[in-house]
């Protein structure tokens, strides 16, 4: 017999995190996302994997930076 429905994920969303917002943060939030055609939560997960993906870029680049003072140095 054939499956029906949506494919399985590879890397299924199985992690829930609330946050709360006060009714400004929403609606702003809310906004955000429609004018990006993306439901709320849809909206909020893409953001924050982004605002996490640049942060440990840039964790990384200091951490490289640093590396290389201490090479430099003889440290």
């Amino acid at each position: 017999m054939t499956e029906r429905g949506r494919p399985k994920s590879e890397d299924p969303a199985r992690n829930i995190t609330s946050v709360r917002l006060t009714d400004s943060e929403h609606r702003l939030a809310k906004e955000a996302a429609g004018l990006a055609n993306l439901r709320l939560g849809q909206y909020m997960r893409a953001k924050v994997v982004e605002a996490a993906q640049e942060e440990i870029g840039r964790a990384q680049q200091v951490r490289e930076h640093s590396d290389g003072d201490e090479t430099e140095t003889g440290q």
